[in-house]
């Protein structure tokens, strides 16, 4: 189960590389254009995974095409709003919305994976709660279309993982991320057309490396799924936070305030106690969602 807690971490690094990346485009392209390019640029892990001699055909096929279709619309809802809210908010005030993930992902855990999950891991994810709540404060500070899209990313992420939780031991990697590809590169490519302009090379090799980062994320995320219950994965989550603050204060002058620190503390210190805490969960059988 380390292994695949550790591989959490490294996950979401990649991803808050990912993001940092995509700000940096601002709104010079638009989010149907930036995913499609990301996107292209991040399937190289398909050809990674795909089992050496094994048939594309064959590596592609998958025994649960209800839950794979759900996964792609969820990646494809996260991926789009996800580059909306990481261009509209601070990286940090992003992300502390995006940290109702773990939140979303124990609940599930217990509701639908049936995973056990003790009380230390529901008062650490209350930790990180109160942290989201200091660095957002809801009726204290203006809500704009940025949150919501990031609260969007948290649900349609945290049903992601517990899909995947579901799949990983069933499916192959390279359909479980391909087909997923398949649909962003897809709708985006149509969504596109009507206001597209060929971007500027500054421009497309920034989406070259949102892609790398984004698809060395979706490789650890899917390796980590097979190690770990779904409820520790999530609680990984929490060390975005760290990288929020430092890259939003190198590259683009953002600091939250003091009130704001103190929430950063919180949800720091939830993932730490979700780090150390819990003991393992069993794994659900292959039927514990259906399709």
């Amino acid at each position: 189960m380390f292994r695949g807690i550790a591989l959490g971490f490294l996950t979401y690094l990649f991803f808050s590389s990912t993001d940092a990346t995509t700000k940096e485009l601002a709104f010079r392209m638009s989010v149907f254009e930036k995913a499609f390019f990301i996107t292209i640029f991040g399937i190289f892990p398909m050809f990674w995974m795909k089992p050496r001699g094994m048939r594309w055909r064959v590596a592609m096929r998958v025994t649960r095409p209800g839950l794979l279709a759900i996964r792609a619309c969820c990646g494809l809802s996260a991926s789009l709003l996800g580059l909306y809210a990481f261009t509209a908010l601070p990286l940090a005030e992003a992300y502390a919305l995006i940290f109702l993930i773990p939140f979303f992902v124990t609940l599930l855990s217990k509701l639908v994976l049936k995973e056990h999950v003790p009380w230390q891991r529901w008062a650490t994810v209350a930790v990180g709660l109160v942290g989201v709540l200091l660095v957002v404060r809801p009726g204290f500070k203006e809500l704009a279309l940025g949150h919501l899209a990031a609260i969007g990313v948290a649900f349609a992420s945290s049903i992601t993982i517990i899909i995947l939780r579901t799949l990983a031991p069933t499916e192959k990697p390279v359909a479980l991320l391909g087909w997923v590809c398949i649909a962003v590169i897809s709708f985006n490519g149509i969504a596109m057309l009507p206001s597209f302009t060929w971007p500027s090379t500054y421009d497309l090799g920034l989406t070259a490396m949102a892609g790398v980062f984004s698809g060395l994320g979706s490789v650890c995320l899917i390796t980590a799924m097979r190690l770990a219950p779904a409820s520790r994965i999530g609680a990984t989550q929490y060390s975005q936070i760290i990288w929020a603050v430092l890259l939003g204060w190198i590259f683009f002058h953002e600091r939250p305030d003091d009130l704001g620190m103190i929430g950063v503390g919180f949800v720091v210190l939830s993932g730490i106690l979700a780090f150390l805490t819990g003991k393992e969960a069993p794994k659900p059988s292959p039927a514990s969602v259906e399709t």
